[in-house]
Order: structure tokens, then C-alpha cells, then sequence
């Protein structure tokens, strides 16, 4: 009998990272959810990418500000100083063995 189960399954990790070093903020990455459909994860990072802009505070001139997303990531860091403040959401696929 032939089982059903896959043997591979592909996990879609959405990671959230931060660091704010002039308040000494240097968070590890954390998950924000795990999810076995791509788009259901990339709905979830563009739910929580507005989240993120709605409570935002920028501690610098605007000049300074940078963004770069895409369907999988989002990033915004200050220019000349991005491993000082950063937030960054990305989509992290994972392989995963699958046992019966």
C-alpha cells in the first residue's frame, strides 16, 4: 500500500528581525507563523509589513530612511548606519522531512 503522506513538505517561516542600538534594542529574529501555502505567508507578511508602518517611529531624518521589499521580504533601515536600526520581515522556506 502506497502511503499519501509526503515525504517532503515545505514550511513557509515569516521571520521578523530588528535591532535599535541608540536604545541598546538587539532582538533575535523571531517567527511570526509557519505556514505550508506561500501565499497564505506572503498575506501574513504584507499584514504585518502594515502593522508595522502604522506604529513606526522613525528616530532619524526621513532623509536617511530606506525601504526594500518584494513579495517575500520587507526592509527598512537607516542609510549609513542599517546594522544600528533595521526592521526586516522575510519568508524563509523550509524543508521538512515528513515520517509516518
Amino acid at each position: 500500500m502506497q502511503s499519501t503522506v509526503p515525504e517532503k513538505l515545505t514550511v513557509y517561516v515569516v521571520l521578523h528581525s530588528a535591532a535599535d542600538a541608540d536604545k541598546g534594542v538587539f532582538q533575535s529574529s523571531s517567527s511570526m507563523g509557519g505556514y505550508t501555502d506561500r501565499e497564505r505567508a506572503r498575506e501574513r507578511l504584507r499584514t504585518l509589513v502594515k502593522e508595522e508602518e502604522a506604529q513606526m517611529v522613525i528616530p532619524f531624518n526621513m532623509e536617511d530612511f530606506r525601504e526594500e521589499y518584494s513579495s517575500d521580504h520587507w526592509e527598512v533601515w537607516q542609510d549609513g548606519y542599517a546594522a544600528g536600526w533595521f526592521i526586516r520581515y522575510e519568508i524563509v522556506p523550509v524543508e521538512c522531512e515528513v515520517r509516518p
